[in-house]
Protein backbone atom coordinates (compact mmCIF):
# COMPACT_ATOMS: atom_id res chain seq x y z
CA UNK A 1 0.00 0.00 0.00
CA UNK A 2 1.17 3.52 -0.75
CA UNK A 3 0.65 6.08 1.99
CA UNK A 4 0.54 9.84 1.30
CA UNK A 5 3.05 12.08 3.06
CA UNK A 6 0.31 14.28 4.46
CA UNK A 7 -0.29 13.00 8.06
CA UNK A 8 -3.97 14.00 8.26
CA UNK A 9 -4.73 12.49 4.87
CA UNK A 10 -2.78 9.41 5.89
CA UNK A 11 -4.93 9.03 9.00
CA UNK A 12 -8.08 9.32 6.93
CA UNK A 13 -6.68 6.75 4.51
CA UNK A 14 -5.90 4.35 7.35
CA UNK A 15 -9.40 4.80 8.79
CA UNK A 16 -10.90 3.87 5.43
CA UNK A 17 -8.71 0.78 5.29
CA UNK A 18 -9.84 -0.23 8.76
CA UNK A 19 -13.47 0.20 7.76
CA UNK A 20 -13.21 -1.84 4.58
CA UNK A 21 -10.47 -4.24 5.68
CA UNK A 22 -10.76 -4.69 9.45
CA UNK A 23 -7.89 -6.66 10.99
CA UNK A 24 -8.31 -7.37 14.67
Amino acid sequence: MIYPKNPSFRLMFQQCIKLYYPRN
